[in-house]
């Protein structure tokens, strides 16, 4: 289905407000999406693990893509408390933040740009979290 996510969450998860960053594509500079600290799942109790919320997102699929894998921020100050967000990038050039626990769209980004490529224009990378690099 497109633009469809779906996060996958464990009955026996820590609570949400205490999960781990996943700041990058991959969890690491490695890209080795190698949890190291993860100790909630096991072979005993992964058959526990069920499907909570599931969400479509408006993002056209070009090129035979559609969503990046989302990066998870631990603790995010809102107006309704901390909350863990994911945010998921697609490539119709549109980002999205997801609250984990609820599976609500928090908010969504659609960018246009004027640069014209040799190839349709879209984001091509998982975004990257943090102060900004450059002013526009």
């Amino acid at each position: 289905m497109r633009g469809l996510l779906t996060i996958w969450v464990g009955l026996l998860c820590v609570p949400p407000l205490a999960g781990a960053d996943w700041l990058t594509d991959g969890g690491n500079s490695q890209r080795t999406a190698w949890q190291q600290d993860e100790k909630v799942l096991s072979v005993a109790n992964v058959k526990n693990m069920k499907l909570l919320w599931k969400l479509h997102l408006d993002n056209q699929p070009r090129q035979m893509h559609s969503l990046f894998p989302p990066l998870i921020v631990g603790r995010v100050n809102t107006t309704a408390g901390v909350k863990q967000i994911a945010i998921e990038a697609g490539v119709s050039d549109n980002i999205f933040a997801i609250d984990v626990e609820t599976g609500r769209l928090l908010w969504k980004k659609h960018f246009t740009g004027t640069w014209t490529p040799p190839a349709p224009a879209s984001i091509r990378s998982t975004p990257l979290p943090g102060t900004a690099c450059c002013t526009s």
